[in-house]
């Protein structure tokens, strides 16, 4: 394998995501260190792992306020 590439993409939302705030395992829709610079927008975080020709072989979501360095 000559190319790996590994990025994190922000997605903002908008919206009540009640469900989605209080329990640890689960993914936290929650304000964090917006990419897009939207402070007042909730978001999560897209994680993935490509090969050769953007092939993706691995990938995930983390919650909102997770750190992406």
């Amino acid at each position: 394998m000559r190319h790996v590439h590994f990025d994190t993409t922000s997605v903002s939302v908008w919206g009540d995501y009640a469900l989605c705030t209080n329990e640890e395992d689960q993914l936290q829709v929650t304000n964090g260190h917006s990419k897009d610079r939207r402070p007042d927008l909730k978001q999560f975080l897209v994680k993935m792992l490509c090969i050769h020709h953007n092939i993706p072989i691995v990938g995930g979501c983390e919650s909102g306020n997770t750190s992406a360095g």
